[in-house]
């Protein structure tokens, strides 16, 4: 009974901090409450009470209620000595001193810091030790006491390095960094803040890629911002613009690395021995972590023999990872994420193209703007807020189908890009590769002149990338693409509900309610199980003739009949059919269909297309959803995919990467370029659109001046942005 109830004390702990991350406040609450009522019922009242409080102390201190956890945290110390428990004393001392230095009070603050690390030293807790002596600088340093911050700093990083805690290493070398910032001493904290890049880029190549969607770069990002700015101030452009690719060059794996591209045995049983490896030293590093955080004298005696055999791993990887770079370029680029020069980036541009790096920080923004000839830089006045609230403005002008406001696109123009126009005489092609809030905003919406008005694809034509490095790897990689022998594949007008009417007199059983997890039942039967009325409307579709009418147009420029089993229509556009074609053998992939995105329907946790109902036949988990993370195991030569769909460009923000998801999955399986929208599309004016683009294409223009063309001639009709902007070319656009 009394094991049942701490499962159900940790568990019900569990949810609380599910629910916290999914911002439910009042099932959080709920959550912890019933934890609370539990353990009010065990044999050992004090300590699980005190072990809920903990939860509740961290709540009120990432909330800013420093009063409310300084009440909770005394309270837990109070009984910690009464018991006289480690875990529960060292807690309340660590939160109590965060919670005064929440307050600027950092002269307490230090004071508990003091208290928590004489305990661990006296049990001999060098991992609590460590994580004491951070804090303890950070304190010190509010406070004026930068050489005695420093000094526990250094003692920090001995332990550290004697105890192998990666994360205290590169905090403290952060911590360090800012301080000799500080007191102006800037190659000596350059030097710190890449060593602290340089431990993160380890961890962050050893975790499991799962933990890339739980934003393993969150709160990191400031370290690249730092060691960014302070090089930029030294005069070293190249080195600045190496570390921006560190913190942006994160391509195509960060959700779903575990699906790698290896297209021989040898690559894959490369690809799967260094994700083994991966796993191995994740399981190593928490195990050594865990028990380093222990007393001295509580340690198991395997430590020793678990750091050893961690060594022996890392080295393995590092040659793994050797090889894979020597076999296998591209394999090596979705293990290692390598990054590039700024003479690198130049070599692969045409004469006619301009390479634009956005880098967002906290008070400037970074433009560099690279030619074939030349590179320059440019720093803007624009820090993250403004360029959050910049974005905002410009979407919400674009997102819906009203006049624009000239003004406000303008304004947008005047901020982000007008500085740069004079770096950019006689380029007409753009490569843009945003940062932080600008990956929102189709850059081609931007008036350049408020008569007219005059919009910037009507001065150039642009593509996307992620980064420098993206696009060195992807131009690279297009010298050795097999070549297509057909030229079209391409899906429309999808069966989405029951009554629809091109299902009357067919004798078609759609699959009944008793499917896989993930079932469509939310449309065959109007209802979500286990969810509220309130979510039923979001699983409902409303149907896409239009999108008929744009793959027929499609497909007769291209010559392609429509009994064609590249061509799939109504009934036939199912996820059954999607999956069972050989992708590798078409140019062109068009989709012209419903797109969500992770949240619009209960239980969907990842960006997909909509396609028609399943039926009793099709496999039990095709559910008529082709996710992010199934298209990730595809394999196509396509040389184009485009997604003429809702919100296709859009997905999961993750800080060091961008957007990750339909767009990248399509990249990730082989193509160079995806076309996707960034906002609800309008179906007549998509049709329009999209016939057009591959009109252009069939004359021989590029991909990008097809786009463009398109947007211009459109135009002509639908006049406001919202009807032409909304597709992005991400990728290759030549």
């Amino acid at each position: 009974v009394y094991a049942s109830k701490k499962v159900k004390i940790k568990t019900a702990l569990l949810q609380a901090g599910f629910y916290r991350a999914l911002g439910e406040r009042a099932k959080e609450q709920k959550a912890v409450e019933k934890a609370m009522r539990v353990a009010q019922k065990t044999i050992d009242r004090p300590y699980w009470m005190a072990h809920v409080n903990r939860y509740r102390a961290r709540l009120a201190l990432e909330r800013g209620n420093y009063q409310e956890a300084v009440k909770i945290l005394k309270e837990i110390h109070k009984v910690g000595r009464r018991l006289g428990s480690y875990i529960l004393i060292s807690n309340s001392l660590k939160g109590l001193g965060d919670a005064y230095y929440g307050e600027k009070k950092y002269r307490k603050a230090q004071g508990y810091y003091e208290e928590a690390l004489k305990l661990a030293r006296k049990l001999k807790a060098e991992g609590d030790e460590g994580l004491f002596l951070l804090k303890l600088a950070r304190a010190k340093k509010a406070q004026g006491k930068s050489n005695m911050a420093l000094k526990d700093l250094s003692n920090a990083l001995k332990l550290a390095k004697e105890t192998t805690s990666y994360r205290l290493l590169w905090q403290a070398n952060y911590e360090m960094g800012l301080i000799l910032e500080s007191r102006g001493r800037k190659r000596e904290a350059l030097s710190r803040y890449i060593l602290a890049i340089v431990v993160i880029e380890g961890i962050r190549g050893k975790l499991q890629k799962q933990e890339y969607r739980m934003g393993y770069m969150v709160g990191k990002m400031p370290v690249y911002e730092h060691a960014v700015l302070l090089a930029h101030k030294l005069g070293e452009w190249d080195k600045a613009f190496s570390l921006v690719q560190k913190a942006k060059a994160r391509v195509l794996l960060d959700l779903l690395g575990s699906r790698m591209v290896a297209f021989r045995k040898e690559d894959r049983d490369l690809a799967g021995r260094e994700r083994l490896l991966q796993i191995r030293i994740k399981a190593l590093m928490d195990t050594i972590s865990t028990e380093e955080a222990k007393p001295r004298r509580l340690q198991s005696r395997k430590l020793k023999e678990w750091k050893k055999e961690l060594e022996n791993a890392l080295k393995e990887h590092g040659q793994v990872l050797a090889k894979i770079r020597r076999t296998n370029p591209r394999l090596a680029s979705l293990t290692t994420a390598p990054t590039v020069t700024l003479s690198q980036v130049q070599k692969v541009l045409l004469p006619d193209e301009a390479f634009l790096e956005y880098f967002v920080t906290r008070q400037k923004t970074f433009v560099w703007v690279i030619t074939r000839n030349r590179v320059r830089l440019k720093m803007l006045p624009l820090g993250k807020k403004m360029v959050a609230d910049l974005s905002s403005r410009v979407r919400g002008e674009l997102q819906e189908p009203y006049a624009p406001s000239v003004s406000v696109l303008n304004k947008a123009y005047r901020k982000i890009f007008a500085p740069i126009t004079p770096y950019l005489r006689g380029k007409s092609h753009l490569i843009i590769a945003p940062h932080n809030k600008l990956y929102l905003i189709p850059f081609e919406a931007l008036v350049a002149e408020k008569n007219g008005p005059l919009y910037l694809v009507d001065r150039y034509t642009m593509s996307y990338y992620s980064s420098g490095s993206t696009l060195v790897l992807n131009r690279r990689y297009q010298r050795q693409k097999p070549s297509t022998p057909q030229p079209l594949f391409a899906l429309g007008d999808p069966v989405f509900e029951k009554n629809d009417s091109r299902l009357k007199g067919k004798r078609l059983q759609l699959a009944s309610v008793k499917r896989g997890p993930l079932t469509r039942r939310v449309w065959m039967e109007n209802s979500v199980v286990g969810e509220t009325p309130q979510y039923q409307s979001k699983a409902e579709f409303r149907r896409l003739p239009n999108t008929a009418y744009e793959v027929k147009d499609i497909a007769s420029l291209y010559h392609v009949s429509l009994r064609s089993p590249a061509i799939k229509l109504g009934l036939r556009a199912t996820e059954k059919a999607v999956k069972e074609a050989d992708h590798t053998k078409y140019r062109y992939e068009h989709y012209a269909t419903h797109g969500v995105i992770r949240g619009d329907i209960p239980g969907l946790k990842e960006p997909a297309l909509v396609l028609s109902l399943p039926n009793p036949k099709d496999p039990e988990l095709d559910e008529g959803f082709w996710t992010m993370s199934e298209i990730f195991g595809l394999r196509t030569n396509a040389d184009m995919v485009v997604l003429s769909a809702c919100k296709t460009a859009l997905g999961e923000e993750v800080p060091g990467e961008g957007l990750i998801g339909l767009t990248r999955a399509f990249m990730y399986a082989g193509t160079p370029t995806v076309v996707a929208s960034l906002w609800s599309v309008n179906d007549p004016a998509t049709a329009r659109l999209m016939k057009t683009f591959y009109y252009y294409l069939k004359q021989g223009k590029d991909k990008a001046t097809a786009l463009a063309l398109a947007k211009r001639e459109v135009m002509h009709r639908y006049h406001h942005p919202y009807y032409w902007a909304p597709f992005i070319m991400e990728g290759e656009g030549r």
